[in-house]
């Protein structure tokens, strides 16, 4: 992104409408043993920080969060 405009703190990103940031947590062990502990939407965020975390995520059905655990 910065190198749109570079020297300028202004600059300019294509706007993904109705896009969500959904995340999996996944807990493993030395043995190769993995499990999905559960889902989240972390979409609001500020500078990249999250700011809410929203877990069982409502906006996305189990079966998004399905294909992610995969």
């Amino acid at each position: 992104v910065q190198a749109e405009v570079p020297g300028s703190p202004i600059f300019v990103m294509r706007l993904a409408k109705q896009s969500r940031h959904l995340e999996v947590q996944i807990l493993a062990d030395q043995y190769g043993n993995a499990i999905s502990l559960f889902g989240r939407d972390c979409s609001v965020q500020r500078r990249h920080q999250k700011i809410i975390e929203e877990a069982p995520a409502a906006i996305a059905t189990p079966a998004v969060f399905e294909h992610m655990e995969q």
